[in-house]
């Protein structure tokens, strides 16, 4: 039984940090995030101003997209990594 438990709750984790992930994709898709950053490197300030949205706002979107590799940084600017590339659309 307690390795059901274990086996449960590990689900559950995985679970839940995959639909963080596409949350957290979704709002950089949604909000242009990501396509901001297929024109280059951008710091915080200019990413928030390409995307009209709130710096301190982008900012946290910024941390949680590099806990989930989205992001990298590239000397005081952010960049996209191959993953967060693959979010980067025109389309809707």
């Amino acid at each position: 039984m307690p390795d059901s438990a274990a086996t449960l709750r590990d689900q559950a984790v995985q679970q839940a940090q995959g639909a963080m992930a596409l949350q957290l994709a979704f709002i950089g898709v949604a909000n242009g995030l990501f396509q901001a950053l297929t024109e280059g490197p951008r710091r915080l300030e200019d990413l928030a101003r390409a995307a009209g949205m709130d710096p301190d706002y982008v900012a946290r979107w910024v941390d949680a997209a590099f806990a989930f590799g989205y992001l990298a940084e590239e000397g005081e600017a952010i960049t996209l990594t191959e993953t967060g590339r693959g979010y980067a659309t025109n389309g809707p």
